[in-house]
């Protein structure tokens, strides 16, 4: 768990600040680093492997507690990285990127009762029947406290920190400013070690304008849009109602009922939801990981080729999960509309596939090469799928299995060691177009991938989501 935060618990709101902060973790991380090695330099070889273990927790608990302290962005990119890098992270790293999914330091609750008081007119005793001033979860953007209505109903209480969308803006431009800064610096030290490898050619002139969502400059889009939407409560109460009202009629399918006189755009009350969460439920046995896997997997697709929208945030610490595979999905602060004509068109997308003729070359996985290949901007290959890998992975190969981690699937398809040939060049022209309609919501299905793949569920996933396909 996270230490008591100074100042309240609440967000550092200035972009100087919040730069600071980060210069300073980066300073002590280095330190730390000089100071192991030096250590490890007179340390028997047997004891090296236990050096190196320590140190790696040791700095990853330093690095978790601060950007959980400073909530916002920072905190948001370590949540991502801990369900979508868990595959390809040490051990001790992952564990401790783990602790970002649930809970952060919370603020005091003197300043969330006045959060409420200048949401809702009253205080929270006064609008609720009873109120439990200790939060029950604390995460990037608010928490949550649990609090039963006058007429009785138990609900949780989102409450938004004070500065959180003002934090979000400060990171996003640092994080632009800096990432620029670094992509630039990495190609031009890149292109010019293959000048002097003797390697020609504009490689950046072969990829898919527009495809490829993976992109250094795509991503940070991506977290800008989705970040400054969940700061809005009543936004996100009209997309959970939205989703609600599709899957209304479904008994496996749980989405949290809004109580809209009590919410504003600070505060969000919904119904309280009991059950494992994402930690305890990986280790329940396989039939029963298998019926949650699911579920999740049915939701996020039905919401896509049903409903017309997805839920652009889906990590581990958005699902409560019981038995037989009953689910409570969390967070609607950012949903995002499919486009139509992706829908419209994913029938006709998956025949293609199916009749495509796909190689595979098993080479290993290189996270270095994935990173140089987002700093290029994308896709070093012309092939659209560097997009559309998971429509591949999710809904074309058949029979049951775990799903691959999508960090090697986005590798496979972007490094074009993963290849498809279409039957014709019709087939080539519509999978470029569905492409470029699905865009960066790839991503949170690659995200969905990620999260089946750490649960272990074992499915047929191919058959459940044409289901949902059908459903269109």
């Amino acid at each position: 768990m996270f230490g008591s935060l100074p100042g309240g618990g609440l967000p550092i709101t200035s972009r100087i600040r919040r730069v600071a902060r980060l210069a300073r973790l980066g300073l002590k991380t280095l330190v730390r680093t000089l100071a192991h090695k030096a250590r490890k330099a007179f340390a028997p070889k047997g004891q090296r492997k236990r050096m190196d273990d320590e140190h790696q927790e040791q700095t990853m608990t330093h690095v978790v507690d601060t950007v959980g302290e400073m909530k916002g962005l920072a905190m948001k990119i370590g949540q991502q990285a801990s369900y979508m890098m868990s595959t390809v992270t040490p051990e001790p790293v992952a564990d401790q990127l783990s602790r970002l999914q649930q809970d952060a330091p919370p603020m005091e609750s003197s300043i969330a009762a006045r959060v409420v008081q200048e949401a809702l007119g009253k205080s929270p005793t006064q609008v609720f029947a009873e109120w439990d001033p200790s939060p029950i979860g604390a995460a990037s953007i608010g928490q949550v406290h649990r609090a039963v209505t006058h007429e009785g109903d138990v609900v949780a209480v989102k409450v938004q920190y004070p500065g959180a969308e003002t934090a979000m803006r400060a990171d996003l431009d640092n994080v632009g400013m800096v990432a620029n800064i670094s992509i630039k610096r990495a190609q031009k030290a890149e292109a010019k070690a293959e000048a002097e490898a003797g390697v020609t050619g504009d490689k950046q002139a072969e990829a898919s304008a527009g495809v490829d969502p993976i992109s250094m400059p795509a991503m940070l889009d991506q977290f800008k849009a989705r970040l400054i939407q969940e700061t809005d409560y009543v936004r996100e109460a009209a997309n959970q109602q939205l989703i609600a009202a599709a899957f209304e009629d479904d008994g496996q399918i749980i989405i949290p009922a809004v109580f809209k006189s009590l919410s504003a755009k600070t505060v969000l009350t919904t119904s309280f939801a009991t059950g494992a969460r994402f930690a305890e439920a990986s280790e329940w046995d396989q039939t029963e990981r298998d019926l949650a896997g699911e579920t999740l997997f049915r939701f996020h697709h039905e919401c896509v080729f049903r409903v017309g929208h997805h839920n652009a945030d889906p990590h581990p610490g958005n699902y409560i999960f019981e038995p037989g595979g009953r689910v409570t999905f969390l967070d609607f602060g950012a949903i995002w509309e499919v486009p139509k004509a992706f829908a419209e068109g994913a029938p006709r997308l998956l025949e293609i596939l199916q009749r495509a003729t796909v190689e595979q070359d098993e080479a290993a996985f290189d996270p270095a090469e994935f990173a140089k290949i987002s700093r290029e901007g994308g896709t070093t290959t012309p092939s659209p799928m560097a997009s559309l890998g998971w429509f591949y992975d999710q809904l074309v190969v058949e029979g049951e299995r775990v799903l691959p981690p999508p960090i090697e699937s986005l590798l496979a398809t972007m490094s074009g060691s993963r290849t498809y040939t279409f039957a014709n060049d019709g087939d080539d022209a519509f999978v470029a177009q569905m492409a470029r309609h699905i865009g960066q919501s790839a991503n949170a299905l690659l995200g969905v991938q990620a999260v089946l793949a750490s649960l272990g569920a074992k499915c047929d996933w191919s058959a459940i989501g044409r289901k949902a396909l059908a459903l269109t």
